[in-house]
């Protein structure tokens, strides 16, 4: 007696992962990833922080390792020819460092009041 229903490796597949988004894909380079992880870094640590009165606490150390992350990623998407998307992440790397300069100076400060 056939089986109406044969099930195989492809419909298993797909039965069982969900469709994400391609940013939310690890696998692939991903520039919106690397530009959210920054911006998500720096959001955290002026939250974190409580900036005005800049509260010395442990938990800014998150912050600084997730704009690392997204820096990171941005460099992977580098092309090795120059065209306006290979711009772009020179830009976004650019942004990437003023936001790692910004998050590690929201760490530091509160530790070296004492120096000025």
């Amino acid at each position: 007696m056939p089986h109406a229903f044969t099930p195989n490796a492809y419909t298993r597949k797909t039965a069982l992962i969900p469709a994400l988004p391609r940013f939310l894909n690890f696998r692939a380079k991903s520039l919106l990833r690397a530009n959210l992880l920054a911006i998500l870094a720096l959001a955290l640590s002026f939250l974190l922080s409580d900036f005005p009165r800049n509260r010395a606490t442990l938990a800014l150390v998150f912050p600084p390792c997730l704009a690392i992350l997204g820096t990171a990623e941005a460099v992977r998407c580098m092309r090795p020819t120059w065209d306006l998307y290979h711009a772009s992440v020179i830009i976004s790397l650019l942004m990437d460092v003023m936001v790692l300069t910004l998050v590690l100076f929201l760490l530091l400060w509160p530790y070296f009041r004492w120096f000025l």
